[in-house]
């Protein structure tokens, strides 16, 4: 479905009136949206499930402040994308060129600068947008012969071609400590069967997965890219006493995943051999080495929801807070508490039941509520 263009109106109200197609379509969920720097009305797309895109041009400066407001675009994940050409006269505070998306030649020019700090501006106040650099992204395309990659999957952490798709999966860092009388240890042992195992699953599904389009089955088939990462990092941290913001912890980042990347790959190579390597390999960076059954092997995602069900810390992010309330989509509070938090104090007896901590919250809004 491809609305009309708006050029010039104000890019909130474009944006929830793509909203407002996208619920009749039945699908409250959109993914993502992408608008580009150096372009003056910006092609937006709105990527959603089982359905095509829906197309909108939008002014980039109403673009960066289309979620000014909050709440009345919800479920939209927006990003900037930006060239190093770009960066380069915001450094040098120079203009740059507005180009039109449709003829790719210019047809005006801004302040770089200006531009950069109303995005960083816009992120400070709400978290958006973010932005994201599309040359970087460019350099390590896997595949170059099959186009310029231009966006991500929608939490950002995988460069994805058109129609392609990418299995995620994270291991929970905290399940590879083993306890020692010293305190506890990384087991490589069991992170090394985890992460070859994890690569076998991860695939498994690229096989067995429905597709909602065949295209997206073809192309994502093409190149079996899998993106295996980690949580509960910040949370291994606290078991081994190491501080998060300290020279000892980054050290410990490094040698994880340099184990998890090589192992990774070691596990994709292996397939290859029983599988046969992803079938544009002759066509990718690596066509002169070692087989490869999956175009990608490891990513680190934030991993919100699933260290929720993990009931571990998020991604490699520090710790969010130790005692905090989550609300969920659907108006629900939950108490959260940080379960090395929780363990500390039960080990010391200074941990008792936490329903009066919810009990206290509830009642001093309901009080909030009367006069």
């Amino acid at each position: 479905m491809v609305l009309e263009h708006h050029d010039g109106a104000r890019a909130r109200e474009a944006l929830i009136e793509i909203k407002q197609q996208l619920h009749v379509r039945a699908t409250p969920r959109v993914d993502g949206l992408i608008g580009v720097a150096d372009h003056e009305q910006v092609l937006v797309i709105a990527l959603q499930h089982l359905h095509e895109p829906v197309l909108q041009r939008i002014d980039i400066l109403e673009f960066i402040d289309c979620k000014k407001v909050n709440g009345d675009i919800t479920n939209f994940n927006i990003s900037v994308g930006i060239t190093e050409a770009f960066m380069q006269a915001v450094e040098e505070n120079r203009d740059y060129d507005l180009i039109d998306p449709q003829t790719r030649r210019p047809v005006g020019k801004r302040s770089a600068r200006e531009l950069f700090e109303k995005i960083v501006d816009a992120a400070w106040r709400n978290g958006e947008p973010g932005i994201i650099f599309l040359d970087r992204l460019n350099r390590d395309n896997v595949v170059p012969s099959q186009g310029e990659i231009e966006s991500t999957n929608p939490c950002g952490e995988q460069p994805l071609l058109p129609y392609e798709s990418c299995n995620l999966g994270s291991i929970n860092l905290v399940k590879m400590l083993a306890k020692t009388p010293e305190g506890y240890a990384v087991d490589y042992g069991l992170l090394r069967d985890t992460v070859r195992q994890a690569i076998h699953f991860l695939d498994n599904v690229i096989d067995v997965n429905n597709y909602p389009l065949e295209q997206i089955g073809a192309v994502t088939r093409a190149t079996r890219k899998i993106g295996l990462g980690v949580m509960g990092f910040a949370d291994m941290l606290l078991y081994l006493g190491v501080p998060y913001n300290s020279d000892e912890g980054v050290a410990l980042a490094e040698k994880l995943m340099a184990f998890i990347n090589a192992e990774g790959h070691a596990a994709s190579t292996a397939l290859a051999a029983q599988r046969g390597a992803f079938p544009l390999f002759a066509e990718s960076i690596y066509k002169d080495g070692d087989l490869l059954r999956n175009g990608t092997v490891t990513t680190i995602a934030p991993t919100g929801t699933l260290s929720m069900i993990g009931g571990c810390s998020s991604g490699v992010e520090p710790v969010f807070a130790y005692v905090y309330i989550r609300n969920i989509m659907d108006g629900t509070e939950m108490l959260e508490v940080n379960p090395v938090l929780r363990e500390k104090l039960q080990e010391r007896g200074l941990y008792s039941d936490p329903s009066w901590i919810i009990f206290r919250f509830f009642l001093a809004k309901s009080r909030k509520s009367f006069p």
